[in-house]
């Protein structure tokens, strides 16, 4: 996957030592980091900031830190592949808690999504 590549070349350019705790450690703060930059970016294009922002600098934030959340969890030794999935199934199995959803069985009820899931 990307993340993984992206590790790999940061390593090749030395941004990495192969140091665990080191890496995770520097992978979290830029995780933070990027976080703050989303809240940014998503407060000016939303006008709720002192200047204004586009909705393409937001994006790039967003992806900066999505970016930056694959790497992390790659240098904790995780496969995001496959937490996001496991994840993804306890949401839709368990279904929202908000009531606006459909009952179960329905075209659009989280048992639905989830066979569609599984297909």
């Amino acid at each position: 996957m990307w993340a993984s590549l992206l590790i790999h070349e940061l390593r090749k350019a030395g941004v990495y030592n192969n140091d665990p705790q080191a890496e995770g450690n520097r992978q979290l703060l830029a995780l933070a980091a990027e976080t703050g930059e989303v809240v940014g970016a998503y407060t000016r294009y939303t006008g709720q900031a002192r200047r204004t922002g586009s909705k393409e600098d937001f994006e790039d934030e967003l992806a900066d830190l999505i970016i930056t959340a694959f790497a992390t969890a790659y240098v904790a030794g995780s496969d995001p592949e496959v937490f996001i999935e496991r994840k993804l199934r306890k949401i839709f199995e368990r279904g929202w808690k908000e009531s606006r959803h459909p009952p179960p069985n329905t075209p659009h009820s989280h048992a639905a999504r989830l066979t569609a899931w599984n297909d």
